[in-house]
Formats: C-alpha cells, structure tokens, sequence
C-alpha cells in the first residue's frame, strides 16, 4: 500500500483514507484532498478523506464500463495550437507531438498521442494522451532525484493497475525546470523556485489544458504519483496547491530535503566506508540483509513495517559466529557491517570507527 509520508505511527483513519486514496487511482472514483500547512523545512503530512457517496461507486465505476472518450482532434494538430495565453501566467507551447504505437509504451497497452512540450522559461514536459479508453481522469507523475529530465513511462504506486495499463489515465511528468543531473541549476533563483513547488502546479495546469483541446473536454479526476523527490513534489503540491489534485500518492517523500542532501547521504557514505576503507555493504548484500531485518522485526506477510521506532532489533542478532558461513536463508555480517547497519539504522553521533 503505498502512503502519503513516512510517519511512524498509523491511525485508523490514516490507513483507510490511503486505502482511498489508492482506489481512487484504480477506478477513477474521485476523492478530496485536504493539507495542512506548517512552516520549516519538514512539510506536512496530507490528510485524504474519501466521501461515502464515492466509496459506494468502487465496486461499480472501472475503466471496463465504458469504450472510452475518443479524441477531437488529430495528434499532430497539437503542435498548430497557439497555447501561450492558454492559461493565464502560465506560457507554454506543444512543440511536438507524435503518434506512440501500444507495443512500444511502457505504462501499458495503448496506444497514444505522445505530446513533448516546454513551459515558460525552461520547464521541458511529456503527456501521454490515450487514442482509446481514456475515462477522463489524469495522471502527473513526479521524478527522482535532483530531476533534470522527463521520465513519463514509469508511475510508481499505481504501475500495473489496469486503468493504467488500459489507457484511462492521460500522464504527464516535467524535468522540474532543468537539464543537468547535478545542482548547479539551484544557482539561478528562478529555476530554483521552478524545482522547488512551481513546475508541478504549472505542469498540472498546462497538461489539463492540452488534454481539454484534444479531447474536447476536461479531465473529470486528477492525481498525483511520486516516490523520493516524486513524494517530495506530492506534498508540496497537497501543502501549496490542494486543488490540483483530487488525489495524491507521496511514496517516501524526500521533503526534509536540506537535512537529506546535506547530512544523511554524507552520514550513510561515512557509515559505509569506516575509516576510508572498504565498503562493508554492498548491493549485493542488501536483499539478504533486507529480509534478515524484516524477519527479525516481526514484519507481516506483506513485508510492511508501518511503526519502524517500536521494533527493537539489532544487528547484532546476525553476527557472523566462528564456523559459520552466511547464506541467503541465514544471513550473518562480519562486525564492521554490523557497525555499519547500526550505525545508519539508529544514527546518534559520527560514524563509528572500525576495530
């Protein structure tokens, strides 16, 4: 189940207004969003309530009830649309738009009017418009990372549910306003702005009205689905623009981003290489090590922690004893790993020194 921010502790209401959330994205049933907004780096957790009236239509509004909404124009005539006052402070332009055959679509089996476009100064984006089956509902994606480029074929949360897959959902991502990998985008003030909450509040509005001319109508739904910086971009669009969306998905929100990027990926680094030396983790270990956790904890069947700060387990329940050799099914650590998993599970000081 994916949630809107990593808390600790899950109330009733919590669960079942997530559970609304994600049945929302699954059958197009529309849900009300409600933020609260704190000051601080460290947003807010979203609230979602979903109305009786729109529970009872779970059961009977899907993608299968309907052949779809068709087109009302031609792919290619996107391109002609003068777009620049389309919305008012928000200048954009279409500036291709080319036909994507189903087999070659990564979100599903579908064919699309795959529109690219850019949004006033820099602010590249993609939109994939359904041919058939499209229900009137729209999807924004959000990107990992420091962004930097337009990914819309991946949608974290709801990859593989079958609206998706069908064609229900018109999709749109953006590079949040820049093009390199690294930061030194975050020189200029406006393209910082543009990274931090613009891009996705223009992105949504540019990429309803794309979809109001192709179509011929508006999209009766909206929603949000983002994961790490994606998650970020969710909680920033609940706190800022609670409009835009009917619904939001942030899977590990990045929000607490100064704190992130200048402390934890450092403290993990640190952790990792004890002294300078060699890493005492690797890729190769962390499914092993991911599942030696799980057990350890107690985690249920579906392999979820929802309270991680009330589990007491330490790694040094998996020590590496003389004699013993680690396997997949009884994973042991040499002490400097277990130092180190210690060390970024439960960080209360520099990284401990190897001995």
């Amino acid at each position: 189940m994916a949630t809107l921010s990593r808390r600790c502790r899950w109330k009733s209401a919590t669960i079942m207004a997530t559970l609304a959330t994600a049945l929302a994205l699954v059958t197009g049933v529309s849900v009300a969003l409600a933020a609260g907004a704190t000051g601080g780096a460290q947003a807010s957790t979203a609230s979602i309530a979903a109305s009786a009236a729109s529970a009872a239509q779970v059961a009977t509004t899907t993608s299968a009830t309907s052949p779809g909404i068709a087109p009302a124009m031609s792919c290619a005539g996107l391109t002609s649309l003068d777009l620049a006052a389309a919305v008012p402070g928000v200048p954009f332009e279409v500036t291709s738009a080319t036909e994507l055959a189903a087999g070659s679509n990564t979100l599903g089996n579908w064919a699309a009017c795959e529109a690219k476009g850019v949004i006033a100064p820099q602010i590249h984006f993609e939109i994939k418009l359904p041919e058939t089956g499209w229900q009137a509902n729209y999807l924004q994606v959000g990107c990992g990372g420091l962004c930097g480029n337009v990914n819309v074929g991946n949608a974290p949360a709801s990859a593989g549910c079958v609206p998706l897959t069908s064609g229900a959902f018109a999709v749109a991502s953006s590079d949040e306003g820049h093009y390199q990998g690294g930061g030194l985008f975050s020189a200029d003030p406006t393209l910082r702005a543009d990274f931090g909450y613009k891009s996705d509040h223009q992105l949504a509005q540019a990429a309803k009205a794309v979809i109001e001319r192709y179509y011929g109508q508006a999209a009766d739904h909206a929603y949000f689905d983002g994961c790490s910086q994606g998650g970020h971009q969710a909680l920033t669009e609940a706190q800022r623009y609670p409009t835009d969306f009917d619904g939001i998905i942030a899977g590990a929100p990045a929000n607490n981003f100064t704190a992130l990027n200048t402390f934890s990926h450092a403290w993990t680094a640190q952790s990792v290489y004890l002294g300078g030396g060699p890493a005492t983790i690797t890729n190769a270990d962390l499914p092993d090590l991911h599942a030696a956790v799980l057990k350890g904890c107690g985690a249920p069947a579906d392999g979820i922690i929802a309270d991680p700060l009330s589990r007491t387990w330490d790694p040094a329940a998996i020590r590496c004893k003389a004699g013993q050799t680690s396997t997949s099914a009884d994973y042991r650590t040499p002490r400097a790993a277990r130092r180190t998993t210690r060390a970024v599970t439960r960080p209360s000081g520099p990284p401990p020194r190897p001995t």
